[in-house]
């Protein structure tokens, strides 16, 4: 019985290990907006992945206190300010 455990941990850790180095493919979806970040977790699979590279140092400009909690994503306005839905105060412009 330890032996098929074993085997099965195994075989699972390797899949994901192998899932997790696949290389992302775009995939063309003319219907959604032409953006960057056109929709939740970027694109239609829901991948949450960006084809842009980010900071290459860690450093932090700002930092919000938001104590309540956050209930929703952030939302990026035209004039650049960032919006989001504070738990118990609604929303809230940083």
């Amino acid at each position: 019985m330890k032996r098929i455990i074993l085997m099965m941990i195994a075989i699972l850790g390797l899949s994901n290990t192998v899932l997790a180095q696949a290389e992302q493919v775009n995939v063309d979806w003319p219907t959604i907006g032409q953006s960057d970040w056109p929709m939740i977790s970027h694109d239609p699979q829901r991948t949450g992945r960006s084809p842009f590279r980010g900071p290459q140092s860690p450093l932090i400009e700002w930092a919000a206190d938001i104590p309540e909690g956050i209930f929703s994503g952030p939302v990026i306005g035209e004039e650049g300010n960032l919006y989001l839905v504070a738990a118990e105060k609604g929303p809230k412009s940083l």
